[in-house]
């Protein structure tokens, strides 16, 4: 299975690229209210330590 790539629209942008391809992996959108969307599941990120810290900038920017 290959990830799906998000292109940023309505005034979203992306927070994360795919190393290979460069495609958009997420994207954010910060305006009247705040979310963030990947192209892949969560839990696919194997490394502890990658996954926390993607955990950590992602409610680090729902909640500012």
């Amino acid at each position: 299975e290959s990830p799906e790539v998000i292109l940023p629209s309505g005034g979203s942008y992306t927070i994360l690229r795919y190393g290979a391809s460069g495609g958009s992996a997420a994207v954010a959108y910060d305006g009247e209210c705040r979310s963030v969307v990947a192209g892949f599941p969560f839990e696919t990120v194997i490394d502890a330590e990658e996954r926390d810290a993607m955990m950590k900038g992602v409610l680090g920017f729902l909640i500012k």
